[in-house]
């Protein structure tokens, strides 16, 4: 059986470097998928424990020169990434102190310009203070002593990209370290060679470029340390959820109250929580009456009113009293771990989009040097006429090529936007399981809601009880509370409750068996019984003509109809009624507002479907559907070319959430249904899902910002570069800005606010 394994990886420094580990890992007996992700620095790893350990494929990855932890691993110290973050810190300090000197030299080189051969007419002071720095500042013309600057910058500061390059040849790809190495090192290899072999003087050597390699190395390094500050950022909003569990908790043993770590908290332990304090576990509340701030988790700013029998959630903050909790849920099994677990695997993983990009880096490197041998080999030989004299000036131009290409802008483009979007709408209740999800969602064109438990409340009241056989109310109210007892239907709950509430002692239903979104079959008391909608009994041969005019006329009022028959025998006909959420006409109008068809598809029958899509605003609905009947209707409007969103929360709207081009399963649904739905939506307020849509627009908007602007970057710098017109330093400025920019602009994506078109 297959496994995920999330880890944290550390040491990539590009896009590329994501591609050399999923190739590496794609090539082990027993991975099934791997998906890493540059901007969250984060692996998705699908495998078969019994092929492959954990430990294999975290050492696998290491043997590259990367680090890797389990992403629920405790983390003592610094962070991988923190501890990668340190090492370039000072690695840039140390390239900075270095390379100034030569950098200034270079400066004072380039303003002499200011004046021409100290003639009268044409000096200007600048002139002159340049001409005096130059000679107070005589020894930085030294080679002696450029070399003795640069060789430490070359070789020690930079040997990582000597590493890297190295390891990635070794692998077979072509990474950005690649093209570092070549230019900075044939910028100081020619410069050596001239200083060994030339004529020149010890201060007069107009072809030595020793500062060229430096400077480039610094700038890259400042380009990657401001890079990983912002990639720092765009985890804040995964760090942030994470922080959500308060660190400790007040248990009560014995009627003492003490504080222990949530690690020693177990399932049915007595908690007290204090005003002010945030809830440690999932929980019911047994003691006190308080509000509570669930807006971290479900993204809904009106605070949750928290009384005896009600839940309260691991992450929320307790506002006002105090409360006292029996935990149900601990640790990993809290509702907040696994929503953070679901947004962590989700910003490991890839949207199609990024297939493209990854096939363009993984030839990106090799193109980029054939243009530099192409510019090198034009500007020798044709611009130059393959005079010596003025090789170094082709070999600039072309070193300037090699350092201005970076594919890591386009690497980033796609991860950056969808971490930080993925992010940000975690923050506010709504749960992207992947990239992919949200890059549907962004296209979707149709919106198809259930009725029950999503436009509707989901908890049915029994309104009334019509009876046709021999049962008095009580009985039959007994009868079938105790065969939907144990129902996951809302109808079937609704009857249950009504049924424990009103009545002191069920019996036990057994041979129980249940039709997702029609009934059940159960022997109560030796007596066959059947309860469930009235096309489920007429199946099990059940005659209702006695009925028929009663149920059409619940049902035109906008009832929902549950029948009873006991030994084959019609005995009662159960009315229900439940309420439309308040939320359920703006999200539906503000989805059409977005352009969005919006239809409903209910196993109810047409009257009580009608009665909730006017009050909705919803045009067109389909009733008395089954759950195949629904995954059959997604099927039919895709192949009429919809790209649907279907949007449910019980067990029988999993064939329709599946089937759908997005499923989006509310929050407070069963499992099976948030198992199948691509899309989670935590709250109980419907305007999340236009929210949702609006996020995954933006964010997909930001995609294609990105892309463009990498794309443009790299065809325009390489043709500038190509030409002549961009030095070897400004070539590494333009790299480093590149990816910043790609970055500062997916982290706008933060300041989104719900409604925000």
């Amino acid at each position: 059986m297959s496994e995920t394994e999330t880890l944290r990886i550390a040491g990539m420094t590009c896009a590329l470097c994501s591609l050399e580990i999923e190739r590496k890992l794609l090539r082990l007996a027993g991975i099934e998928r791997a998906s890493v992700s540059y901007a969250s620095e984060r692996a998705s790893i699908g495998f078969r424990p019994e092929i492959v350990s954990r430990e294999r494929i975290q050492k696998e990855i290491q043997k590259l020169g990367f680090e890797a932890e389990d992403e629920d691993s405790p983390v003592s110290g610094p962070s991988p990434a923190e501890r990668q973050l340190a090492k370039l810190r000072a690695s840039l300090f140390v390239a900075l102190v270095l390379s100034s000197p030569l950098f200034f030299m270079m400066l004072l080189t380039g303003f002499k310009g200011c004046h021409a051969a100290f003639d009268p007419a044409t000096v200007t002071a600048w002139g002159k203070l340049s001409v005096h720095l130059s000679y107070t500042f005589l020894f930085l013309h030294d080679w002696r002593f450029q070399l003795l600057l640069v060789t430490p910058v070359q070789f020690i500061v930079g040997r990582g990209f000597y590493r890297n390059a190295f390891r990635a040849l070794r692998s077979g790809v072509a990474n950005m370290d690649i093209l570092v190495v070549l230019g900075t090192t044939a910028a100081y290899a020619y410069s050596l060679y001239a200083a060994l072999e030339g004529s020149w003087s010890v201060y007069n050597h107009p072809n030595l470029y020793f500062e060229a390699g430096s400077t480039v190395i610094t700038l890259i390094l400042l380009g990657k340390y401001l890079e990983a500050l912002a990639k720092r950022r765009t985890r804040a909003e995964l760090d942030s959820l994470a922080d959500l569990a308060p660190p400790k908790a007040r248990l009560i043993v014995g009627g003492e109250e003490r504080e222990v770590s949530l690690s020693e908290l177990g399932v049915g332990d007595i908690l007290l929580v204090h005003p002010g304090e945030g809830i440690p576990v999932d929980g019911l509340v047994i003691e006190g009456s308080s509000t509570v701030d669930e807006s971290m988790l479900s993204g809904e700013s009106r605070p949750a009113e928290k009384s005896p029998g009600s839940r309260a959630v691991a992450g929320s903050v307790n506002l006002y009293g105090s409360l006292r909790l029996k935990a149900e849920k601990v640790g990993e099994d809290t509702r907040l771990a696994g929503i953070v677990r679901i947004v962590r695997e989700a910003q490991a993983t890839k949207a199609d989009a990024q297939g493209l990009v990854d096939r363009i880096c993984g030839v990106f490197v090799p193109a980029v040097i054939a243009i530099a041998m192409a510019t090198f080999l034009a500007w020798f030989f044709l611009a130059y006429k393959g005079s010596s004299l003025l090789l170094d000036k082709a070999l600039v131009k072309a070193i300037s090529v090699l350092v201005v290409s970076c594919p890591c802008a386009l690497g980033l483009a796609t991860p950056a936007a969808l971490v930080v979007g993925m992010g940000a709408a975690a923050r506010r209740g709504i749960l992207f399981k992947d990239g992919r999800a949200m890059e549907r969602l962004a296209a979707v064109d149709l919106a198809a809601f259930d009725k029950t438990g999503t436009l509707t409340e989901g908890r049915p009241s029994l309104s009334s009880i019509l009876l046709f056989g021999s049962f008095q109310e009580n009985e039959a109210l007994r009868i079938a509370a105790a065969a939907e007892r144990r129902s996951e239907q809302p109808y079937g709950r609704a009857i249950s409750d009504a049924g424990i509430a009103s009545l002191a002692l069920l019996p036990e239903a057994t041979s129980l068996s249940s039709v997702p979104g029609k009934g059940v079959a159960a022997e109560v008391e030796g007596r066959n019984v059947l309860a469930g909608s009235p096309a489920f009994l007429e199946e099990r041969g059940v005659e209702l003509s006695e009925a028929k005019l009663t149920i059409d006329e619940l049902r035109r009022n906008g009832r929902s109809v549950v029948a009873l028959a006991v030994e084959g025998e019609l005995e009662a006909i159960f009315s229900l009624d439940d309420k439309i959420r308040p939320s359920a006409a703006g999200a539906v109008a503000s989805l059409s507002s977005l352009d969005l068809e919006v239809r409903l598809l209910t196993g109810d029958d047409a009257g009580v479907a009608r009665r909730v899509a006017d009050e909705a605003g919803i045009g067109s609905a389909l009733a008395a559907l089954s759950p195949e009947g629904k995954a059959e209707e997604i099927g039919r409007l895709k192949d009429d070319g919809w790209n649907v969103a279907m949007i449910g929360d019980g067990i029988n709207d999993a064939p329709a959430l599946a089937a759908a081009w997005v499923g989006i399963a509310m929050g407070e649904g069963t499992d099976i249904a948030i198992e199948t739905g691509d899309v989670i939506v935590l709250g109980r307020d419907l305007t999340a899902i236009p929210n949702a849509l609006l996020i995954a627009r933006k964010t997909m908007g930001r995609i294609k910002a990105n892309l463009f602007w990498a794309f443009g970057y790299n065809a325009v710098c390489i043709s500038i570069a190509a030409a002549g017109y961009l030095s070897p330093e400004l070539a590494a400025l333009a790299m480093a800005a590149s990816s910043i920019t790609v970055l500062i602009g997916s982290l706008s994506l933060k300041r989104w606010i719900p409604g925000a078109r």
